[in-house]
């Protein structure tokens, strides 16, 4: 199992006294087998996504709209009759204290739920005016971009920003996506061009796809294959990290025989 888990078929196949296709049918085979058996009588619930933010291609496909998703839902507002009765003047002092009072907790609930929704959507038009590469070409054109250069682009506090975003989805035609996906620091290629973090997984991504699986590429090998395409300024330690957080295995454990 060791030697499985290494990938070291032709050291099998040698043991087995047999070839190293029948090698690679028993782990095709293995592989569809359930490792959990019991979550087949189990429930198990995945709740859905959904979007908080929608964010379309506009009629010139140069700009693009974007708007809360929560337009369907009713508009909060406070019941006329108790209204009435809080300025009746047959109403007694105790209940009419009593209603303005609260009416006044209900007009701050909704005058804050109302500037919650107004912050949530500036922020993802400055995030939208920032990433506009991103909207247009995908994931590889993702940015550097600091909380703080859309919490003064919209005149709030950076806390303001991160509380409008913490647990917020956004969709566009790349799919649902967190909107703190947006935010992250980066680097510069050689010619100048800013990639964030997420660009730079991409495009490791993008390397490893696209190499040679008989004889696939090291650490080193994919720092050199970066540097090629301008970006020069990664340890292969930062690499490796990289790897292991998009769950690519190394070198040896991707080899195809």
């Amino acid at each position: 199992m060791d030697k499985l888990l290494e990938n070291r078929l032709p050291e099998i196949a040698k043991k087995m006294s047999c070839e190293i296709d029948d090698i690679k049918y028993a782990i095709e085979r293995i592989s569809r087998l359930d490792t959990s058996p019991g979550l087949q009588i189990g429930q198990q619930y995945n709740h859905p996504v959904l979007a908080d933010i929608i964010v379309e291609s506009s009629d010139d496909l140069e700009s693009y709209n974007v708007r809360l998703t929560d337009t369907g839902v009713p508009n909060l507002r406070i019941n006329d009759y108790y209204l009435r009765m809080s300025k009746d003047t047959s109403t007694t002092e105790k209940a009419k204290k009593f209603l303005q009072e609260n009416i006044r907790s209900a007009q701050w609930i909704m005058e804050a739920i109302e500037q919650r929704r107004n912050t949530l959507l500036k922020v993802a038009k400055s995030v939208v005016k920032y990433q506009k590469d991103f909207f247009g070409r995908g994931q590889l054109y993702l940015k550097p971009l600091p909380m703080s250069k859309v919490a003064a682009d919209i005149g709030v506090h950076i806390a303001t920003v991160s509380r409008a975003v913490a647990g917020k989805y956004l969709q566009c035609h790349w799919g649902i996506l967190p909107l703190r996906k947006f935010f992250s620091g980066g680097t510069h290629d050689d010619a100048g061009t800013a990639y964030s973090w997420e660009a730079v997984r991409a495009k490791l991504q993008q390397i490893i796809d696209r190499e040679d699986k008989t004889n696939p590429l090291n650490d080193d090998e994919i720092c050199k294959e970066l540097f090629k395409e301008g970006i020069t300024h990664l340890a292969r330690r930062t690499i490796a990290k990289y790897r292991k957080i998009l769950n690519v295995p190394p070198a040896k454990l991707r080899r195809k025989y």
